[in-house]
């Protein structure tokens, strides 16, 4: 799958069909909170963070790799779903939620979790915000995961 995924002409498609492939035969075999990390990038401190509370909850979690085209992919995939990850570290709470509005048209998925362990912002001001870019439909889905705070905006589904 690796030497697949590097060609530069794989899609985005052919990222996700693989995914889905080994979603299927998870849920065939009652696996739960595993990580594939095979084909994708190494993870950042920050991405692991949002990474080790999904398999803690049991969900399975596929590293996804970089398009050799360059174009932008989604960091992960969450149980089959591909989803992105940002980490909140500056006090702007418009300038980061402009960054998680463009993840459904520049990676392609509207399923964000967002890493604010070390954000600069309010908790209640992210909330309003993520909440705001769920409301308008920059994204169907957004987790906010911070040291006292885990809220979910928008479906899953």
């Amino acid at each position: 799958m690796r030497s697949r995924i590097r060609r530069p002409a794989t899609t985005y498609a052919d990222i996700h069909v693989h995914v889905e492939v080994l979603q299927r035969y998870r849920l065939s075999r009652n696996i739960r909170g595993r990580l594939d990390e095979r084909v994708g990038r190494a993870l950042d401190i920050d991405e692991r963070v949002v990474v080790d509370r999904l398999l803690r909850e049991g969900r399975n979690v596929t590293v996804l790799a970089r398009s050799k085209s360059g174009s932008p992919t989604p960091d992960i995939a969450v149980d089959g779903e591909p989803c992105e990850i940002k980490t909140s570290t500056n006090a702007n709470a418009k300038a980061f939620g402009r960054r998680v509005a463009d993840v459904r048209q520049r990676q392609g998925t509207g399923r964000v979790f967002v890493n604010a362990m070390r954000s600069g912002i309010p908790t209640a001001e992210l909330a309003a915000e993520m909440k705001a870019v769920v409301e308008v439909g920059d994204a169907t889905y957004i987790r906010i995961i911070a040291r006292e705070v885990d809220q979910e905006y928008g479906r899953w589904s």
